[in-house]
């Protein structure tokens, strides 16, 4: 079966990232965590080696990431000779923005942006690509959660009243996720 991995976002491994990982385990698939930077910590060069670590699992697998994991991801599969098979971004953006009263987070997504070139040579690289994003995400921009599929050339789907799909959100589930790998050809 293939690897499925998860990259996390700002806080870390959500819930929903917990529930991914034993529903995918049950349906047989190896699922890894990406070990990567939190908060403060978050950097390019901190998701970079994590990736490296794990490189050689890349090739085929299904990817998914959240928020700022999203853009770290894209960036190194178009920096490095790895396929993955299908990525599907949950709140992925591709330019940095700022927040109130979160100096953390504006520092973390400073090193997000995205060109069209990188978001092209993720695209040829990778056969699916789903962008999955809220109408009420509380975190990003939704002028950014709606370019992002435009820039990695994913299909856009926006699932209403599901927030930045972390802790805040409460979502537990996610079996929309869940129906696209299982219908992935």
């Amino acid at each position: 079966m293939r690897n499925v991995i998860l990259t996390p976002g700002f806080n870390g491994v959500s819930i929903i990232f917990k529930w991914f990982e034993q529903e995918l385990t049950a349906k047989g698939y190896n699922v890894i965590i990406l070990n990567c930077p939190m908060r403060e910590e978050i950097t390019w060069e901190g998701y970079k080696n994590a990736y490296d670590k794990i490189r050689d699992k890349l090739d085929g697998s299904i990817i998914i990431a959240h928020s700022i994991g999203c853009a770290m991801t894209v960036k190194y599969v178009a920096a490095n000779d790895v396929r993955p098979f299908a990525f599907i971004s949950l709140a992925g953006f591709n330019q940095p923005f700022e927040t109130p009263n979160r100096p953390d987070l504006d520092k973390a997504v400073l090193e997000t942006a995205i060109t069209n070139n990188v978001g092209a040579n993720f695209a040829e690289k990778v056969a699916h690509r789903y962008s999955i994003f809220s109408d009420n995400d509380h975190v990003v921009p939704r002028e950014l959660l709606e370019e992002f599929p435009f820039i990695v050339k994913s299909k856009a789907i926006e699932i209403p009243n599901i927030g930045h799909m972390g802790s805040k959100s409460g979502l537990t589930e996610f079996p929309e996720v869940l129906e696209i790998i299982e219908n992935l050809k």
